[in-house]
């Protein structure tokens, strides 16, 4: 149960901006979600496409389709970060103490979510899941992934993508090929500010994962990109094609029986999905990773 001796704009406050500093996928997320339910689900807004019509007169247009239409995201997925203390008293006072223990919890809960939002990488269109012969995993010693970049560029052209704030999440090892490839273009903080498409006045210091650019695409590195059996797939796409909700829980403080401390705890609740035609502004690139 919820405590008062917790202060609660300082713990969550530290939380949240604890959150964001080293959360990549955060950066592609779309959370603007207005209508929630009694359920645990949101209703994601979608319109549909509209198009222009060459109009003869005398002759009907054709008429675009401006249905909006309610899809629904569900809250499935609950982490939590969770401590004990010996004297919360001292600990809640302690200008070292609290923002080491609200970090290390931001940081393992950001992680999680990390992850949750970059496997969303399986709902993309087909065209835009780029791999070797057979669905293998492309080898980076024998293949440029600065090719492979190329390729997912065109993959978003074809699916008629506009080229606008297009982003790319490498592995550590598979940035490591493309930084020593003469292709990919990495200045100073201040050029960095000028180089990355879409995003003026951000650099490598305020978007965690950042790198530079390359192809038209803004270059994120990431350790939470999804794995299997040693290989990986970096996910790239255009503007926010991930649908994102969240509620953060209040801290909460359970006296530990038999002791003289006290837990702490807190509860993110959020759900992350691709829907309708953003599938076509998401894709991968799977890899060799070991």
């Amino acid at each position: 149960m919820a405590n008062s001796i917790v202060k609660q704009d300082l713990w969550t406050g530290a939380f949240i901006d604890n959150f964001y500093a080293v959360n990549v996928g955060m950066n592609f997320v779309d959370d603007a979600s207005s209508i929630v339910d009694g359920y645990g689900n949101v209703k994601i807004l979608t319109a549909g496409t509209i198009t222009a019509s060459d109009y003869t007169p005398g002759t009907n247009m054709t008429v675009s389709d401006a249905t909006i239409a309610a899809a629904n995201l569900a809250l499935t997925n609950k982490k939590a970060w969770l401590i004990q203390v010996e004297d919360f008293d001292i600990v809640q006072t302690s200008p070292q103490a609290i923002p080491t223990l609200i970090r290390e919890g931001s940081y393992g809960v950001s992680k999680a979510v990390d992850t949750s939002i970059f496997a969303t990488h399986t709902s993309a269109d087909s065209a835009n899941k780029l791999t070797g012969s057979a669905g293998a995993a492309l080898d980076l010693t024998t293949v440029k992934i600065y090719e492979k970049i190329v390729d997912a560029g065109a993959a978003l052209d074809t699916q008629g993508v506009t080229d606008l704030d297009r982003w790319i999440v490498l592995t550590p090892k598979a940035y490591g090929y493309l930084r020593k490839s003469a292709e990919f273009t990495h200045a100073s903080e201040l050029g960095d500010a000028v180089l990355t498409l879409a995003r003026l006045g951000t650099t490598a210091s305020t978007t965690p994962g950042f790198r530079g650019m390359c192809a038209g695409f803004n270059v994120f590195v990431s350790n939470n990109l999804p794995v299997n059996s040693g290989n990986a797939y970096c996910v790239f796409g255009q503007g926010k094609a991930i649908n994102f909700a969240q509620q953060l829980g209040a801290v909460e403080t359970d006296r530990v029986a038999l002791q003289f401390g006290t837990v702490v705890k807190q509860l993110l609740v959020y759900g992350v999905a691709v829907l309708g035609a953003n599938t076509k502004r998401i894709g991968s690139i799977y890899v060799v990773n070991s």
